[in-house]
């Protein structure tokens, strides 16, 4: 009987091994397949979360008219660079020979002491718990933080301070719909929308009272996740007049970028991100971008990713691979030639170049103030008539 029960079971337990082997067999083929144009390195522990490619955008509650107004000032502008050489007439080539682009006609002026306020939230929405009551604080002692790195981080200390408090310490607050700004820079963070900031003194803008100028995804209690923060810095950077470094008025960055798919291209999704096909044939960024976590427009990409116009809005030099003003972009988005210039790891940390951009562009020497404020005054003029 027991013999004839393992003559039974030989063949069950051969077939059993024979799945076994094929399965490990298949695991092997998949995993050993060389990765064509890997991914650059991202640091061990970061971007790890569901929002490791989340990209942000401008506050979508901007009303059209202001919209039309700035496109409206990027054309002025442009006249104006045709008539008059800007880096020469207002700041010396030194001032400009900086890694960044920024929006000269937004900054701030150097000096001044720019206000920022919250947009009141119950903790219970934002961090459901126990210890609730204290989470807000701690939350916004972060951002506050984080945003003051920017100007205050020796030896790169700028001419430029951020008040996030009260005469009685107390953490400024303003009210959606009031009629006068209560800060100069209004934060909304319990959001489902993409994170999102007008650039410098747009915040200002009589269109937008009582409406924030600046919006942060709602998070838990993680305030330390690197995803986060790099997200907080990257908002408070437009917030001080920049721009994304990618943006470059010369035309460089796009000319480096693969825009469109190749008709070639076999769709290769892996983890609902699009990556080269098996003939190494790269998708271009329209496509890239269109999938998840980012599900953009061909026309978000050409207003967010791509080259400005070449006016005298945005003043830039070189690309900075490190800044965390740009985007996280993988370099087989990029042509062959251009792959080592402007592919690199995704940044969770503001570099030294976008500090000393900032100290450069708010500086304490008065002769330098000075031909700020009469760049500033320049457009303004301008664009008035007068």
């Amino acid at each position: 009987m027991t013999s004839s029960n393992s003559r039974h079971r030989v063949p069950v337990i051969i077939a059993i091994l024979v799945f076994i082997a094929i399965i490990v067999i298949l695991v092997i083929w998949k995993f050993s397949k060389p990765e064509l144009t890997p991914d650059p390195p991202v640091a061990e522990g970061k971007g790890s979360n569901y929002w490791s490619n989340l990209i942000e955008g401008r506050p979508d509650d901007i009303p059209d008219l202001m919209k039309v107004k700035y496109k409206n000032l990027l054309e002025d502008r442009s006249r104006i660079l045709s008539k008059q050489v800007v880096a020469g007439a207002s700041l010396s080539q030194t001032d400009f020979r900086i890694r960044a682009v920024i929006d000269h006609g937004q900054t701030w002026q150097p000096g001044s002491t720019v206000t920022v306020a919250f947009l009141p939230v119950k903790d219970e929405i934002t961090n459901p718990g126990p210890d609730s009551g204290q989470f807000i604080d701690k939350l916004r002692c972060k951002i506050e933080k984080l945003a003051i790195e920017w100007v205050d981080s020796p030896p790169h200390k700028a001419n430029l301070k951020l008040s996030f408090r009260d005469a009685q310490g107390m953490f400024r607050e303003w009210k959606e719909g009031e009629s006068t700004h209560s800060a100069q820079i209004r934060i909304k963070i319990d959001t489902p929308e993409e994170f999102g900031s007008l650039t410098g003194k747009e915040a200002e803008d009589k269109l937008i009272i009582g409406k924030p100028s600046m919006k942060l995804k709602k998070i838990q209690k993680d305030l330390a996740d690197p995803e986060w923060m790099r997200l907080i810095q990257h908002e408070f950077g437009h917030a001080l007049g920049l721009w994304h470094d990618h943006q470059d008025p010369n035309g460089e960055f796009k000319a480096a970028i693969i825009v469109k798919t190749p008709d070639n291209y076999k769709e290769n999704l892996r983890a609902g991100s699009y990556i080269p096909d098996d003939n190494g044939i790269s998708p271009g960024a329209y496509l890239w971008f269109s999938e998840f976590p980012n599900n953009k427009s061909s026309t978000w990409v050409d207003e967010q990713v791509l080259a400005l116009p070449p006016s005298g809005k945005c003043l830039q030099v070189s690309f900075d691979t490190k800044s965390i003003m740009r985007y996280y972009l993988p370099i087989f988005l990029f042509k062959p030639a251009e792959q080592g210039k402007f592919g690199s790891a995704k940044n969770y940390a503001i570099s030294d170049l976008d500090k000393e951009a900032i100290r450069r562009f708010y500086p304490f020497e008065k002769e330098k103030v000075k031909k700020i404020a009469e760049f500033q005054n320049s457009f303004k003029m301008t664009i008035s008539g007068k």
